[in-house]
């Protein structure tokens, strides 16, 4: 306890100068692949181009090329209404290959399923998604997680909705810090990680993913919308 304390008042002007830096300018569309999981090893991805134009939208939903200020959806009336939706790393020594899907992180979805959820008035999706960050030292880009929300973001802009990230895990915290309950159970301790309260380089890498984060979309994706710096 007294460590989260500790770190409540450190934390919060690397919380501050993060949201500022972010902001929510978000700006042109990039077109990604719309394959299945990438493997691991798969290389850096190409520099993002244009996005491709998204289809007819009514005058209100129309949003600007550039400058758009997405703060007035979230303070003049009620105007998201979506879903949260969760993807976690895949551990195919605990889950079997087949649990959480075939590929890096789990479950998957298909565009089949972000198409149903916008004709049913869904416009915004909360994407509860691993950091783009390794959980342990070295803490460096995982090129499978970044081509995992690239993905996901694609489909959310096919579908004509809104897009919210939350990084559940990334340095210093792995899926394990919401199961510790469970440990003897289904796996043993050694999955715990939950050094980002103790340890200042995991700080410092957190900052540095969403600043790698913020930098990547926000002139790549203009739909998204906010950005949680710690979710669940």
């Amino acid at each position: 306890m007294d460590n989260k304390i500790t770190l409540t008042t450190r934390i919060p002007p690397l919380l501050i100068f993060l949201l500022v830096f972010s902001g929510c300018q978000v700006l042109d569309e990039t077109v990604h692949s719309d394959a299945d999981f990438i493997p691991i090893d798969t290389p850096a991805l190409t520099p993002m181009s244009t996005w491709a134009p998204v289809s007819e939208k009514s005058e209100e939903d129309e949003l600007p090329a550039h400058g758009y200020d997405p703060w007035p959806l979230w303070t003049s009336g009620t105007h998201l209404r979506g879903a949260n939706i969760y993807q976690r790393r895949v551990y195919t020594e605990l889950d079997g290959p087949e649990f959480m899907g075939a590929g890096p992180l789990g479950p998957p979805y298909t565009q089949e399923d972000f198409n149903r959820l916008s004709a049913l008035g869904a416009n915004v999706v909360n994407i509860s998604h691993p950091g783009l960050f390794t959980e342990i030292p070295p803490y460096t880009l995982d090129l499978a997680v970044q081509s995992n929300l690239d993905r996901l973001l694609e489909q959310i802009r096919q579908a004509d909705m809104f897009a919210v990230i939350a990084f559940r895990t990334g340095p210093g915290r792995s899926e394990f810090t919401f199961l510790s309950d469970s440990v003897g159970d289904w796996f043993d301790a050694s999955y715990l990680n939950d050094q980002i309260w103790i340890d200042q380089e995991a700080q410092e890498a957190w900052v540095a993913m969403w600043k790698h984060t913020a930098e990547r979309y926000r002139e790549a994706f203009r739909r998204l919308t906010g950005r949680e710096i710690m979710g669940p």
